[in-house]
């Protein structure tokens, strides 16, 4: 899915937000990208993707975090991403993965896409089903797995 620049997906410096789905792979083998903002030879490209052992927060120069993730093919999991200030954080399941503190610049400036990478081709989209993305231009207190859908408001 990809969706137009857009104010409402402004993740640029000072601004907080939360990225949060249902991710279930059909195959992990090598990073396969979840979520992108990606801006050509940019620092500023933001990549939420996964592998068959690590799941990673990237920009285009930097790793922010790259933590085991031990998911499995065919099971729903969920996958969040905050960032507070200047900290990012990536939640698996409810339960903290890893975190980086320092300044963070997600501009505004290129398609947002689920599932795949536009400038990494077909070869960087995941092979498996996402359900339930909601951002929130807010940091959100991630401690458990929804139980429900998100709420439209």
């Amino acid at each position: 899915m990809s969706l137009p620049n857009h104010i409402d997906f402004d993740f640029s410096t000072g601004k907080d937000f939360t990225i949060e789905f249902f991710v279930k792979f059909s195959s992990l083998s090598s990073f396969k990208a979840l979520i992108a903002r990606s801006v050509t030879n940019s620092d500023s490209t933001f990549n939420l993707d996964a592998n068959s052992t690590n799941i990673r927060i990237t920009g285009w120069y930097s790793v922010y975090i790259d933590q085991p993730h031990g998911m499995s093919t065919n099971t729903w999991y969920y996958i969040a991403v905050t960032r507070e200030g200047n900290t990012l954080k990536l939640y698996k399941d409810g339960i903290l993965l890893g975190s980086y503190t320092g300044a963070t610049n997600f501009p505004n400036t290129n398609t947002f896409t689920v599932g795949g990478d536009p400038l990494s081709g077909a070869g960087a989209s995941i092979n498996g089903k996402v359900d339930e993305l909601r951002i929130t231009k807010r940091a959100r207190v991630i401690t458990s797995v929804p139980s429900a859908a998100f709420p439209d408001s």
